[in-house]
C-alpha cells in the first residue's frame, strides 16, 4: 500500500555529507556493531555517513527521511547522472541493519511514493539522536555530481475534469506546460513535464559551464543564507510557512519570535544546477536554489551573512530580448496594452506573452488561458472562457507588440531561456571573480545581492545584457 510522499518527508539527497567528527566516528563504530562486511568498506562507510547526515538534518527539522527500496532509483540513471558510491544493496543493508529492533532508526511509515520513486519513511531513533544531539546544520559538504543537466520531454497529454480546456495538439505544449516552461521553478516543471535525463557528449562549451557552476557552487556553500526580520503576519500565514518549511535548517516550528516580534529563520546550504532541455540551445537556466522555489514575496527578508539584501529584475525580459533583437524599439511597457491597466490585468497580459512564446498555435494560447482563468479562480470576471472571447484579449495584446507578433506562436519559448541563462552565467561569474568576492542570488530574470552592492549590480545586470543583445535593458 503507498501514498504519495507528504510534506514531512523529505526524500534522502545522498549527495549531503559533513564532515563532523561526530558522525565520522559514530560512522565506524556501526560498522563494527552492525558486523558490515569489509568489502568496499570506504564506499560503505561515505554511504553510511551521508544516511545519518540526512537522518539527523531531517529529523532537526521535523522531517522523517524518505529511502528508496527498489532497485529502478538506483539503476535507472544514466551513468553520467549516478552517485558513484551509492547502490542499492549496501543502502538497504546498512538501514536494515540499524532498524533492527529499532535501536538505531525507526521504521515510521512504509510504502510512500511521489512521482519518481517509492520509499520508506526513517526517522533516528532517541538512542541514535543521544550521540548526535548538536550536529551543526552548517558542517554540511556536497560529494560531487553532475550539475549539468539534458533532458528530453516525455509526451503525456493532460487530462482535465469538469472545465472546457482540450488536450493540446500533439508535439505542442499542453496549457499547464505552457505557463510553467516559462514562470514556475523546477521541481515543478520537471513532475509536470515528465522529463527525463538523457546522456551528451562534452564539449568545451559543456565543460566550461561545469567549471564556472562548480567554481560557484563552491563559494556559495562558504556563505550562511537566512530569511532576516520576518514579520509574524506571514510566519504565521500558511501559504508562507509551508514555503519556508521546504528550506529551513531548523525545526520551523519550534523558532520563536524576537523581542520585536519578528522570526529570525536560517536555511540550508544548497547548490545550482542548469539544466536544458533536448539541447544545449534550449532552457539551460538556473534551479533547485531556495530562492527559485521560496514564494516572491518572501525574498525581501532574505539576508546574506546576516546583511540585508536587494533584488533587481529585467522587466519584460523576452519580448523586450525579442524587440532588441530585432532591432525595433520596444514599447516603455509591452504588457500594458491598453493605458492603465489595473496590475492583476496587466500580469494577465503578461502571462499571454509567456504562452504567445511557448506555444505553437493561436488555439494553444486560448487554451492556456482559459486554463489559467480555471486555475486561478477568476471565471467570474470574464462574461465567456469561449475562443471568441478570449481572442479579444489575444487581438489587443498582438496589435500592441506587432512589430514582433512574427515570433508569436512558434514554440521558441526555450530559446529565449538559453539567452537569459547566459546572462545570468554572466552575472554570477562577475560576482563570484571579482576581489573580494560577492555571493549573488539568481531568480532567471532577477538577481539577489547584500544591499550594498545593489548599484554594483546595476550596472552588471546593463553590461552583460549589453553584451548580448547591443541594448540596454529595463531593470526594476
Amino acid at each position: 500500500m503507498y501514498k504519495k510522499f507528504n510534506e514531512d518527508s523529505k526524500l534522502i539527497d545522498f549527495s549531503r555529507t559533513t564532515s563532523d567528527k561526530r558522525i565520522a566516528e559514530l560512522a565506524d563504530a556501526l560498522i563494527e556493531e552492525l558486523s558490515v562486511k569489509k568489502k568496499h568498506i570506504d564506499k560503505k562507510k561515505r554511504i553510511l555517513i551521508s544516511i545519518l547526515y540526512n537522518l539527523k538534518q531531517n529529523d532537526s527539522c521535523g522531517f522523517t527521511t524518505a529511502i528508496p527500496r527498489g532497485k529502478n532509483y538506483y539503476s535507472k540513471n544514466l551513468k553520467r547522472y549516478k552517485h558513484e558510491n551509492v547502490s542499492l544493496a549496501i543502502v538497504v543493508d546498512l538501514i536494515d541493519k540499524m532498524k533492527y529492533q529499532n535501536k538505531y532508526v525507526v521504521d515510521y511509515l512504509r510504502g510512500t511514493k511521489n512521482e519518481f520513486t517509492e520509499a520508506s519513511q526513517y526517522q533516528p531513533s532517541e538512542y541514535l539522536n543521544s550521540f548526535t544531539q548538536s550536529l551543526s546544520y552548517n558542517n554540511v559538504s556536497f560529494i560531487d555530481e553532475e550539475c549539468i543537466l539534458l533532458r528530453k520531454k516525455v509526451p503525456k497529454k493532460l487530462k482535465i475534469t469538469e472545465n472546457p480546456i482540450k488536450t493540446s495538439e500533439q508535439n505542442e505544449l499542453t496549457p499547464e506546460e505552457s505557463l510553467n516552461t516559462g514562470l514556475e521553478d523546477e521541481g515543478q516543471v520537471t513532475k509536470k513535464l515528465k522529463k527525463i535525463l538523457i546522456d551528451y557528449s562534452d564539449t568545451d562549451y559543456t565543460n566550461r559551464i561545469r567549471s564556472e557552476l562548480k567554481e560557484y557552487n563552491q563559494f556559495r556553500t562558504q556563505h550562511s543564507i537566512s530569511l532576516m526580520n520576518l514579520p509574524a503576519v506571514m510566519f504565521k500565514t500558511k501559504k508562507y510557512y509551508d514555503s519556508i518549511k521546504k528550506f529551513t535548517a531548523v525545526n520551523i516550528s519550534k523558532i520563536r519570535p524576537d523581542s520585536n516580534g519578528n522570526y529570525q529563520i536560517p536555511l540550508l546550504k544548497d547548490r545550482l544546477f542548469r539544466i536544458f532541455t533536448e539541447d544545449f540551445e534550449h532552457g539551460g537556466r538556473f534551479y533547485r536554489g531556495f530562492e527559485t522555489q521560496l514564494r516572491k514575496e518572501l525574498r525581501p527578508y532574505i539576508a546574506i551573512n546576516g546583511s540585508p539584501t536587494a533584488e533587481l529584475d529585467y522587466s519584460s525580459y523576452h519580448i523586450r530580448m525579442i524587440y532588441h533583437m530585432d532591432k525595433k524599439r520596444c514599447p516603455d511597457d509591452p504588457y500594458m496594452v491598453i493605458e492603465g491597466l489595473e496590475d492583476e490585468v496587466r500580469d494577465y497580459y503578461k502571462l499571454m506573452v509567456v504562452a504567445c512564446l511557448n506555444c505553437k498555435s493561436e488555439k494553444s494560447v486560448l487554451n492556456t488561458m482559459r486554463y489559467f482563468i480555471i486555475k486561478e479562480d477568476l471565471v467570474d470576471q470574464f462574461s465567456s472562457l469561449k475562443n471568441e472571447r478570449l481572442k479579444l484579449g489575444l487581438d489587443i495584446l498582438i496589435k500592441h507588440n506587432r512589430k514582433v507578433a512574427s515570433h508569436f506562436f512558434k514554440g521558441e519559448g526555450l530559446i529565449y531561456h538559453k539567452i537569459d541563462s547566459e546572462i545570468a552565467n554572466d552575472i554570477l561569474m562577475y560576482f563570484t571573480r571579482r576581489k573580494p568576492p560577492v555571493l549573488a542570488l539568481c531568480v532567471h530574470d532577477s538577481f539577489i545581492v547584500a544591499k550594498e552592492y545593489e548599484e554594483e549590480l546595476r550596472r552588471a545586470m546593463n553590461k552583460f545584457y549589453q553584451v548580448r543583445l547591443r541594448k540596454l535593458p529595463k531593470i526594476k
